[in-house]
């Protein structure tokens, strides 16, 4: 089920343009699995395969997907993230935006 989606708002998933998939033994591996083009996201740099590892200087280790959702989904809010690439973080910013 798509957490971002509501009767008042039956499209939008969240406004940053990612995909994720959560994985490992406690689903607290947040992976990207889509980055889909043109959106703050792609912008940022944030590739398939990355993995989420901090919004706002907290750990994703501690959130689970409805509430990472919940903050990929306030049109205008500048978003910094962490992510994890072959090993090494890469820290970025991007501006969330509805996609439609």
């Amino acid at each position: 089920p798509k957490s971002g989606v509501s009767p008042t708002n039956p499209y939008e998933y969240d406004l940053s343009g990612l995909w994720f998939q959560a994985t490992g033994d406690d689903f607290k591996t947040y992976r990207i699995e889509t980055v889909y083009p043109n959106t703050p996201a792609a912008n940022a740099g944030i590739q398939s395969g990355d993995i989420l590892k901090q919004i706002n200087d907290q750990s994703t280790q501690k959130l689970n997907l409805p509430q990472i959702r919940q903050q990929l989904s306030q049109p205008g809010k500048n978003i910094e993230l962490v992510v994890e690439r072959a090993t090494k973080p890469i820290q970025t910013y991007l501006t969330l935006k509805s996609l439609l």
